[in-house]
């Protein structure tokens, strides 16, 4: 999973690093900023503080989903994953929803498989590469990357996405609207 959304957030930020900025000698204008002594637009690549990727989804709800004992693999405020014994794993990572547009079209540009999903958030795609599946859902300022699977690839695409989609429906019923 961290190595899918590493690819994307280098993607977006050569995006943006090759973009260009606005306004008249500052931000907005589609004139660089370089030279004019005002610094380029941050672009917010973090997920929103009010949230915590270990509160949309629990140690416990990893054990439902995937129907056992859980170790956690990652706890911190962005990203937060757990496994079992069989080598099944779910985790949950948290951006700015400033990547979602520039992320699918990074995506796309690496000629991975990118298909709309609806009734999820704001907006939200499932991205296939190699038979394995990640859910992508932007939500109130914030985009969460939905992995699940089992190491070796025993499971299909069709098996992630419904368990992607079952983890993205419980963390969204956690986010504040």
């Amino acid at each position: 999973m961290n190595a899918q959304f590493l690819l994307v957030a280098v993607a977006v930020a050569a995006v943006f690093a090759c973009g260009t900025t606005t306004g008249q000698g500052s931000p907005g204008n589609g004139q660089s900023s370089a030279g004019s002594g005002t610094p380029p637009a941050a672009v917010d690549y973090n997920a929103p503080t009010n949230l915590d990727a270990c509160t949309l989804l629990t140690a416990t709800d990893a054990a439902t989903i995937l129907g056992g004992n859980v170790t956690a693999r990652s706890t911190t405020r962005i990203s937060c994953s757990y496994g079992d014994d069989t080598g099944h794993f779910v985790g949950v990572e948290l951006a700015g929803a400033s990547l979602f547009g520039p992320g699918r079209q990074a995506l796309k540009a690496t000629n991975q498989q990118v298909e709309d999903v609806g009734g999820l958030g704001d907006a939200a795609y499932y991205s296939v590469s190699s038979g394995e599946a990640t859910l992508y859902v932007k939500k109130s300022g914030a985009q969460l990357t939905i992995k699940t699977g089992v190491s070796g690839g025993n499971q299909t695409v069709g098996q992630q996405e419904a368990s992607e989609k079952q983890v993205a429906q419980l963390a969204l019923s956690r986010m504040r609207p």
